[in-house]
């Protein structure tokens, strides 16, 4: 074989192998700030539901106060 086609041949390879070992380092580095992103999303749902909860107690709590409110008002009467 010719030079030229053996060394074409070699830096063809080369790029290709390079090429494999690019997109698998820019996966790795995108998957992971996929976890990151979702780790945060899950954080902040956790901060959501939670707020959520004491809402719903809040209000449970007012409707019972509101309860006693209108029973002292009804004994005034």
């Amino acid at each position: 074989m010719d030079s030229t086609v053996i060394t074409a041949f070699i830096v063809g390879s080369l790029s290709v192998v390079g090429t494999f070992i690019s997109a698998k380092f820019t996966s790795n580095v995108k998957v992971a700030r996929l976890e990151v992103e979702v780790g945060t999303l899950k954080n902040e749902v956790r901060k959501h539901n939670n707020v959520i909860e004491r809402t719903y107690a809040l209000e449970q709590k007012v409707g019972i106060i509101e309860h006693d409110i209108r029973n002292i008002e009804n004994d005034i009467k």
